[in-house]
């Protein structure tokens, strides 16, 4: 599977009577998950994220309400609006800077390919620029 910037990835759903069940398995993403995390409690509008990454890939996951994500890698710049209803995951690759917006009481999963390592982000976007090309 590639790695591409904004790639979605669908999940399967089985809805019943007393909600929708949506799996996540290891097959479904593309890189071995070491870490999972997730932001909730966010303001309307927030926006969190604004780094890349130097190694570690990432999935993002919407499980509630909306969030808008910007991506920019090499040539491709693009967004995409995640919602808590689609079930589908956002591919970040490495070497992608990335930025999300969070709406309607969002709550925004990632799986990572990596264990955190602060000396893995790349928090200013010229040395981002820089690194990229």
């Amino acid at each position: 599977m590639e790695l591409d910037a904004g790639r979605r990835i669908s999940f399967p759903r089985f809805p019943e009577s007393n909600g929708v069940l949506t799996p996540i398995e290891y097959c479904d993403v593309p890189f071995e998950v070491k870490r999972i995390f997730y932001i909730n409690n966010t303001m309307h509008g927030d926006i969190r994220g604004d780094h890349a990454h130097k190694k570690c890939h990432q999935m993002l996951v919407c499980l509630n309400g909306e969030c808008e994500v910007q991506f920019e890698s090499g040539n491709t710049i693009g967004s995409n609006m995640l919602q808590s209803s689609d079930s589908k995951g956002l591919l970040i690759p490495a070497g992608t800077w990335c930025k999300q917006q969070y709406f309607n009481q969002a709550i925004l999963m990632v799986l990572c390919s990596e264990l955190y390592d602060p000396e893995d982000y790349i928090t200013d976007k010229k040395e981002f620029l820089s690194w990229n090309s």
